[in-house]
């Protein structure tokens, strides 16, 4: 997996370039990393070196996301340390360099082997399914560490309980909306949490998928305009 994601502060015309990757480590797990790269000044990315990470090995599964916003990259994990898993954050702040680790708290949790990872709105997530809700624990503010809890009504699986095994939270968009995937019936399907009904369901090959930036054009240093 690789995100690459860009800076820029419009008053100094400068701009950075970051770059999240994800690399097989072995049999048990993998390795995940942070690149960055100043437009104009650098030549070849620098590797940015990680707080270290002891003998923490992350789990080989799909529970991983990792994304740029707002001149910060998130990466989020479950990982194992000895026997005990625990869900951990590792923010990056672009422009200083600086990282900042967070240990999501288990609380509302009982099994972290069910739990999903997933970005809402502009921040990330964790979401168990637990009867008929969705239990969301969001990313309130980095600096200070705070969690907040959301509960979202599932009423459609009452109606079809098998679901509850099948599928898993993407990203929430909006407050209102939120996109699941159904791995074993290979669709997607977005649930309005305001009128909690799925709106629409999607199959892989005629999935339309959300995007979170809009394309803007800015001159850097250094550029030239063609002849």
């Amino acid at each position: 997996m690789q995100i690459i994601g860009f800076v820029f502060d419009s008053s100094t015309s400068e701009c950075k370039v970051a770059y999240c990757y994800k690399n097989k480590e072995g049999d048990f797990g993998h390795e995940v990393g942070f690149k960055v790269l100043s437009i104009g000044k650098d030549d070849e990315w620098r590797t940015l070196k990680l707080p270290n990470k002891h003998q923490e090995w992350v789990l080989e599964r799909r529970d991983m996301i990792a994304f740029i916003d707002e001149g910060v990259a998130h990466s989020m994990e479950i990982i194992r340390v000895g026997e005990d898993l625990k869900i951990e954050v590792v923010s990056l702040d672009i422009w200083s360099e600086c990282f900042t680790v967070t240990t999501v708290p288990q609380r509302g949790f009982a099994d972290l082997h069910r739990v999903s990872i997933l970005r809402w709105i502009e921040t990330i997530a964790v979401a168990d399914i637990v009867g008929e809700a969705l239990n969301v624990l969001v990313l309130q503010d980095l600096e200070e560490q705070k969690w907040s809890k959301i509960t979202v009504p599932l009423k459609f699986l009452k109606d079809d309980p098998v679901l509850k095994d099948q599928i898993q939270p993407i990203v929430a968009t909006t407050f209102d909306e939120l996109q699941f995937n159904n791995a074993v019936r290979n669709n997607v399907f977005l649930y309005d949490m305001k009128q909690e009904m799925i709106k629409v369901t999607l199959t892989k090959s005629t999935e339309k998928f959300i995007t979170f930036c809009e394309p803007s054009l800015v001159t850097l240093k250094g550029m030239k305009k063609e002849d």
